[in-house]
């Protein structure tokens, strides 16, 4: 836990000079991360184009990132993760992106062009990721106003969703295994991901039993999970010869989510209490244009947070500093009492 902390220092260190370097300015920030995020998307639709051409030196691009996981496939397409590890964090970095896209394309926002905002949909339907899916629809709540044309276009897109997800076996397969995750009845011939998820459940609904309210402390997850795993496998042979062939995909050391994590290391007494600090510290009322980027910033770190448990990651980081940052430059600054009124008086001469 202690070298988690160290890292988490530094990291945060390393994005508020960065921020530093932007004069603080959310605006110049949010422009970076745009730019950023164009890069990845053309990269992303470049990918899927030269796979459907089965030109493998253009599309296979993993020797540019560390770690980066074994291609994928969905049907006839390539689940492209453009300059990330894998398509699902790919997704989540998109999300900030789309709340602007959605934004633009209603007509409540110009801040990208009708190109840019096609690019980053289409970038994120590229990756053929549920949690990426689940993300646009949440750009669409959080996005649309209410008029005819916002609901037919909300409509539209969410609809065109469905019938992805529908037809879509890397989508389908994630979804039929969900009940079996849920109710912990794993045999291990689920989906790979939702597998990985449901293990991750047990052993955080079994954490949370043993401390429900103080929890087992920040950072104690990856001590504590391979042997709450070892429980939970005991007597089942055919799930643990599984668990051991894809023991190096397991996500033991931070939960595979922050909504599986965070209970677990913080309780339901730490929960309320970050719970009313978010509260007692809202910002009601934040001027535009730092209202719709604190928006996405949110976006990215929901989202984010069902893929992931990680703390250290530059791009957690960068929104929640980002957050911060509004969060800090719209405080409210407290009345001061106006200084007293000199009282001149006139000279009594003896």
């Amino acid at each position: 836990p202690l070298a988690q902390y160290f890292g988490i220092l530094v990291c945060w260190a390393v994005v508020w000079n960065l921020f530093r370097h932007l004069k603080y300015s959310p605006e110049r920030a949010f422009m970076l991360y745009l730019r950023c995020a164009t890069v990845s998307a053309i990269v992303g639709v470049y990918q899927q184009i030269t796979y459907l051409l089965q030109i493998e030196a253009l599309y296979d691009i993993r020797w540019l990132t560390v770690g980066a996981a074994g291609l994928d496939v969905s049907g006839p397409f390539l689940r492209v993760p453009s300059l990330f590890t894998e398509p699902s964090y790919f997704a989540a970095f998109l999300m900030p992106a789309l709340y602007f896209a959605i934004l633009r394309l209603s007509g409540a926002s110009r801040r990208l062009s009708i190109g840019r905002s096609v690019l980053f949909i289409l970038a994120l339907m590229c990756t053929f990721s549920t949690i990426g899916y689940i993300g646009l629809v949440l750009c669409v709540l959080f996005a649309i106003r209410l008029s005819l044309r916002n609901m037919l276009l909300g409509l539209s897109l969410i609809a065109a969703l469905l019938s992805i997800a529908g037809s879509n076996p890397a989508i389908s397969s994630r979804m039929s295994s969900i009940p079996s995750a849920l109710q912990a009845d794993l045999q291990g011939d689920e989906n790979l991901s939702a597998l990985i998820n449901g293990l991750n459940l047990s052993i955080a609904k079994n954490m949370l039993s043993d401390r429900p309210l103080t929890g087992m402390g920040l950072g104690a997850y990856r001590v504590y999970s391979l042997e709450y795993l070892a429980e939970f496998l005991a007597g089942n042979e055919a799930l643990t010869s599984k668990v051991n062939e894809m023991f190096e995909q397991l996500t033991l050391a931070d939960g595979g989510s922050m909504y599986l994590r965070l209970p677990t290391e913080l309780g339901i007494g730490g929960l309320l209490l970050l719970a009313w600090l978010i509260h007692r510290n809202s910002r009601p009322h934040v001027p535009q244009p730092h209202r719709d980027i604190a928006t996405a910033a949110l976006l990215f770190i929901l989202v984010f947070s069902i893929r992931s448990g990680q703390l250290i990651r530059f791009d957690i980081i960068f929104f929640c500093s980002l957050y911060s940052l509004i969060w800090l430059q719209n405080a409210p600054v407290a009345a001061r009492r106006p200084p007293p009124i000199p009282i001149h008086r006139k000279a009594v001469n003896d």
